[in-house]
């Protein structure tokens, strides 16, 4: 016999009959996604808001699919509330939470689309880099737009028809 821990252990380093600290984690992640699954998007966004930044990546990757449920209006009530947690866990020493934090913002940029880029005026210009060159590959990818949120006209090409980087504005 013996616990799951004695089973997951010993393959993968935990030792001992414990999990390694990754599969704890992952299983945990994935039972967070279970319960915001089963909640309204307005319900799992105020649960997961006040654990983004302190939580791991847990609750940011959990975001994503939060954020594909909502509607745009609902997400831009929220914004204000989601952005602090987001850009206090850009500068999270794991690469795989600031990843989730750049793929969380393109989710929200695909929804709200340019109302988006002053709010995020906390992140260092490097890191706004960063989350529009995502942006501007997700757009590419998916044909330049057609997402459900607001019109997006010229999205990839600011001004002109010539073709640049998004670049967030500042104020």
């Amino acid at each position: 016999g013996g616990s799951p821990g004695d089973r997951a252990g010993g393959a993968v380093g935990g030792g001992g009959g414990v999990p390694a600290s990754g599969e704890v984690a992952l299983s945990a992640g994935d039972a967070l996604e279970g319960v915001v699954e089963a909640l309204t998007p307005g319900a799992a966004m105020r649960a997961l808001c006040p654990h983004v930044g302190r939580g791991g990546g847990a609750p940011v990757r959990c975001l994503g699919g939060v954020i594909a449920r909502m509607e745009p209006e609902t997400l831009m009530r929220s914004t204000p509330e989601l952005i602090p947690g987001l850009v206090e866990a850009f500068n999270s020493p794991s690469a795989d939470v600031r990843k989730a934090v750049v793929d969380t913002l393109v989710s929200m940029y695909d929804s709200l689309g340019d109302w988006l880029l002053p709010q995020l005026s906390g992140l260092s210009p490097a890191q706004q880099k960063l989350v529009t060159i995502y942006i501007n590959r997700a757009m590419e990818k998916n044909g330049a737009g057609g997402g459900k949120g607001a019109a997006k006209p010229g999205a990839i090409s600011i001004g002109d028809a010539s073709r640049r980087p998004l670049a967030p504005r500042h104020q």
